[in-house]
Order: C-alpha cells, then structure tokens, then sequence
C-alpha cells in the first residue's frame, strides 16, 4: 500500500512539474514577444517623433502655436523612447532589475516627467483649441503665452517628479507586472 501511495505521489509531482516547466516557458516566449513589441514601438516613436521635430523646425509654414504644442509632445516621447523604454525593454528580458535602486528611482523619476510633461501639454493644447473655436478672433493664447505654457508644462513635470526624491515615496520594482 506504501509503494502505490509512493508511486502516485511521484506521477502527481512529475505532473506538476511539467505543467510548471510548460508554464514558465510559455511566460518566456510572453516577455520575448512584449519585449520585442516594446523595441519596434521605441523605434517608431523614434524615427515618426524625430521627422515630425525636422518637419516644424524647418519650415517656418509649420511654427504655429499649435505645432509648437505638438513640438513640445514630441520632444517628450522622444524621451521616454530613449530613456525609458530600454529600460523596460531590458527588464522584459531578463524578467527581474538589474540596474540597482538608484536607476530604478531615476527611471521612476524620467517616467513622471516625460508623461506629465505630455499630459500637460495635451491640456496645454485642449485650452488653446477651446479659446480658438469660442473666441476665434481675439486671440488670447499669443505665441509668448504659448511658450510661456510650454515652460510651465515642463515645471509643473519637474515638480511633480520630484515628488518621489524627498524620501515620502520610493519606487519598487515588482516583478510580474
């Protein structure tokens, strides 16, 4: 009766085993994938926000108050491409961080800054279109003002991801997700 217990046990762990190993290979191909979606799309947001900065910056048809707005978006997505993605890229890899705490707060910190920066700026750009369209004629927001909220979308960025670095909160990195 011992050995047939015994016996059931190993079919049983042998059973477990296996479906752990298909699973943790199926999760190695799922990082694979996202990882190698993650670097196609930080070499697009590249090269489409790179062409896109030439493009306004070379035609002077193309400085509007507008476009200095999506300038200022791009230039953001150009930085998480560069500075951020790698880093997630990289982390897809090896399905853990490697970098050490410091870079993980410095990676928290350029994250907050280029998406509130871009956030900013996309209200930046909802304000200008509302005043265009209810008062199209009297042109409140002037290409100073524009720069002026650009400025403003940047500090308001630096402040809010400065946040972490007063020691109140700390990143973590949590594998898995």
């Amino acid at each position: 009766m011992a050995v047939t217990n015994f016996t059931v046990e190993i079919q049983n762990s042998s059973r477990f085993n296996n479906s752990l190993m298909q699973a943790t290979q199926e999760t190695g191909i799922q990082y694979l994938v996202l990882a190698s979606a993650l670097g196609f799309v930080m070499l697009l947001a590249i090269f489409g926000n790179v062409t896109l900065i030439a493009a306004i910056l070379r035609s002077s048809r193309l400085s509007t108050r507008t476009n200095l707005f999506i300038l200022n978006l791009a230039c953001a997505d150009v930085g998480v491409a560069l500075l951020c993605m790698p880093f997630s890229i990289v982390t897809c890899f090896s399905r853990d961080w490697i970098f050490g705490y410091s870079l993980c707060q410095l990676n928290g910190f350029v994250n907050i800054l280029f998406e509130g920066c871009s956030l900013f700026t996309l209200t930046a750009i909802s304000i200008e279109k509302y005043f265009s369209i209810v008062k199209p004629m009297s042109g409140v927001i002037t290409t100073r003002l524009a720069w002026i909220m650009v400025a403003v979308t940047w500090i308001a960025a630096l402040i809010l991801a400065s946040i972490p670095l007063t020691g109140f909160i700390a990143f973590d990195f949590k594998a898995g997700k």
